[in-house]
């Protein structure tokens, strides 16, 4: 079984039955080509033909890319089921989810590039040095953070990358903490509203919080902060590491 396949197809007809044959394999699909785009969902959007990329992933979580940027201007999770079809004059692909209802729509006019990928990675995401050290901490001591703060889960993978904290506050919201072991920047600042956006699109805008932890923050990301209506939280390595030796004190004299 080959690892890469690749098909610079010469019609639409050809470039269908070669993504018919694999689309439903474990495999990472890659299609560059001109596309138009639907959504429909909580929202509905459209897009029109433009030179895209099209991967799909082997869980079947789905990215479309410009050929700029790096945040897809479209995407769904591994839950979508995939429908294609030949139409007069398109190759059809429908990403569909169930819970929410959602519908991704592309009409790939043109085809320039197919690729199939059997590639694996089993490796186990880790947070080193003082990061790991802040995670840890809040865990230990959510109250550090702010009162009535409760942890639900820590590296929480979405679509768009691994949320550091993933917690509730005491008014039931969702609390999304982004941390950084020095003073924090507008990228800090952009990837913490992706994740805020996402979970936001799952559980409604305004049942969800987004945190910048760090020691500092630049002026021009702590603008940025307010105008994407999110918060900051000063919190260093340094008082990490205090709360965790003072937990290991209290570990150690259980014994």
């Amino acid at each position: 079984m080959e690892k890469i396949t690749t098909v610079v197809p010469k019609s639409l007809e050809e470039a269908y039955t070669f993504l018919k044959s694999r689309i439903h394999e474990r495999m990472v699909i890659i299609v560059v080509g001109n596309c138009r785009v639907e959504y429909e969902g909580r929202a509905a959007s459209r897009i029109s033909e433009g030179e895209r990329i099209l991967i799909i992933k082997k869980d079947k979580a789905v990215l479309l890319h410009r050929p700029f940027g790096y945040e897809p201007i479209n995407w769904q999770p591994s839950s979508s089921i995939v429908s294609i079809s030949l139409q007069k004059d398109s190759v059809r692909m429908d990403f569909i989810r169930d819970r929410p209802h959602e519908v991704l729509r592309l009409e790939f006019r043109d085809i320039f590039f197919i690729g199939c990928y059997r590639i694996e990675d089993h490796a186990v995401f880790e947070m080193y040095g003082c990061e790991k050290d802040m995670q840890e901490a809040i865990v230990l001591e959510p109250e550090a953070i702010e009162d009535g703060l409760n942890i639900l889960e820590v590296e929480k993978k979405i679509s768009c990358g691994v949320i550091d904290v993933y917690g509730m506050d005491k008014d039931g919201r969702i609390v999304i903490m982004e941390l950084k072991k020095d003073k924090a920047g507008k990228e800090a600042v952009l990837q913490l509203k992706r994740y805020v956006n996402v979970i936001g699109r799952e559980l409604g805008k305004n049942r969800v919080r987004g945190i910048l932890v760090a020691p500092d923050v630049k002026s021009d990301a702590f603008k940025l902060l307010k105008e994407l209506n999110l918060e900051f939280k000063r919190f260093t390595p340094k008082m990490a590491r205090r709360i965790i030796r003072k937990h290991k004190v209290k570990t150690i004299d259980k014994y």
